[in-house]
């Protein structure tokens, strides 16, 4: 083998490395763009971005960390399916509990607390927390039982605060209004 065999397949292999990159970087930003909403990301967005970013942050370690030639493009599946497996869990992991503690507790603030009072949840093991503080009762136009009230929740140290109102439907569900 001449220097120049040796140097061209090292570009070759440069080259594949860099379509490689650049095609997991392009499937990242579209599969991100249609995540996109008009407003603050929701569970779902974060859920969606987690497993795209695990998927190409795994498949680009997969390809450049293990194997050589059809190795590699196996490392990059396996990394990829890994690394989209991590992030979901970790972005889903770390929401899920705590949407169920706020949701029992606004079920309850709203079904068993007075006016004027609180009632609050705590995720120990995401360190999230919040409360749901009630304004009032009154009766809708419509004859319905509604509150008013606050939900109040704190993640990763950032407390943010959204005035709700909740009615009971004729089965005795509340409903957002």
């Amino acid at each position: 083998m001449t220097s120049e065999t040796v140097k061209s397949g090292s570009t070759n292999q440069r080259n594949r490395s860099g379509a490689v990159f650049r095609a997991l970087a392009l499937s990242a930003l579209l599969a991100g763009s249609a995540c996109q909403t008009t407003g603050p990301p929701d569970r779902d967005d974060k859920i969606a971005l987690g497993t795209i970013a695990g998927a190409v942050l795994g498949g680009f370690a997969g390809y450049q960390l293990f194997g050589s030639g059809n190795g590699q493009l196996i490392s990059l599946a396996l990394g990829a399916a890994a690394g989209s497996f991590g992030g979901y869990y970790l972005a889903d992991h770390l929401t899920r509990q705590d949407k169920r503690a706020m949701a029992e507790t606004e079920y309850k603030g709203l079904t068993d607390t007075p006016s004027g009072e609180s009632v609050s949840w705590d995720n120990p093991d995401s360190g999230n927390s919040g409360e749901i503080r009630l304004l009032r009762t009154f009766l809708s136009e419509t004859g319905q039982i509604c509150r008013d009230y606050v939900s109040v929740v704190t993640v990763e140290g950032e407390t943010s605060e959204t005035p709700l109102t909740a009615c009971q439907n004729a089965a005795g569900v509340w409903v957002r209004a």
